[in-house]
């Protein structure tokens, strides 16, 4: 087996690697991750009423749909663990939907998503399909890298693979 480089995830190559446990380094690198993707959210939200001119332009979107997809990548390099990168998709919807949801004097009356309704569905909606979209991609790299054989290179090595295949077929 060669030697991976560091910093290079564990499923972009063909190799199998051995589970790894994160850390403590691993675990609040992730909190960090996590608290970003929250101010992601905070930001996205409170920039979600932007105008140009009398055109509604929720740029702020963007900025949330990026971090939902890019932070879980992040996350599951850090740790290898898909439930860490879970966790700054779970913080930016959760954030979202209880600003959306929950009544203040500061930004709005209850059940504001029945007021601007377009945008906050556009933001729920652009939250939970970039971070389904990264956990769903996440989660097929990590299948397929276990679904590998680790016998595979052995094959390889003695050749004898077409001599096995060929007394298969004749007998």
């Amino acid at each position: 087996m060669t030697e991976r480089p560091a910093g290079s995830p564990a499923v972009s190559t063909g190799e199998r690697q051995p589970e790894r446990r994160p850390g403590v380094v691993g675990w609040t690198l992730t909190s960090l991750l996590t608290l970003v993707a929250g101010l992601a959210a905070l930001v996205a939200f409170f920039y979600l009423p932007w105008y140009l001119g009398s055109i509604p332009l929720p740029v702020s979107i963007v900025l949330i749909a990026f971090g939902c997809w890019a932070l879980p990548r992040a996350a599951y390099v850090v740790t290898g663990s898909l439930l860490a990168a879970a966790l700054p998709v779970l913080a930016a919807f959760a954030l979202t939907a209880v600003l959306l949801l929950l009544p203040s004097g500061l930004y709005s009356a209850p059940l504001r998503v029945y007021q601007n309704g377009w945008r906050n569905y556009l933001l729920l909606g652009a939250v939970a399909l970039a971070g389904a979209v990264s956990l769903s991609l996440l989660w097929a790299e990590s299948l397929s890298a276990s679904m590998r054989r680790p016998d595979a290179e052995s094959d390889l090595d003695t050749g004898d693979t077409g001599q096995r295949d060929e007394q298969a077929d004749r007998g």
